[in-house]
């Protein structure tokens, strides 16, 4: 008798057929839904938190005056309140203006304004 190498080897097993599960995971499939809920809602809260932020530090930086708008203030303030050579060869002076106010209202209530008469 010859020997027969396939006689020697078991048969080979055919796998099981593949049966998908029909069931769903009721419990992990909403516990899934309530984590990404949490996560988005989180999400939204921080968003919010963070623009408002940014919004109030913007909305401050706009209200703290910078050195150059001080300066020019104070230079507008100045000349308002002195009085001052405009242009000295022409002898034009500037005064200021609560004592212009002060020398032109009477003229003003009279009827007869500065220079209508020239």
């Amino acid at each position: 008798m010859t020997d027969n190498p396939q006689q020697h080897q078991a048969p080979l097993a055919t796998p099981p057929a593949y049966q998908p599960n029909d069931d769903i995971n009721i419990p992990l499939v909403v516990s899934g839904v309530a984590v990404s809920a949490i996560l988005l809602f989180v999400l939204v809260v921080l968003l919010q938190a963070w623009y408002y932020h940014s919004m109030a530090q913007e909305a401050q930086a706009k209200m703290e005056p910078s050195a150059p708008l001080v300066q020019m203030r104070a230079d507008q303030e100045q000349q308002l309140t002195t009085t001052r050579w405009v242009m000295e060869p022409k002898r034009i002076v500037a005064i200021p203006v609560a004592q212009a106010i002060d020398l032109t209202l009477p003229s003003l209530q009279s009827g007869t304004p500065e220079g209508a008469g020239k």
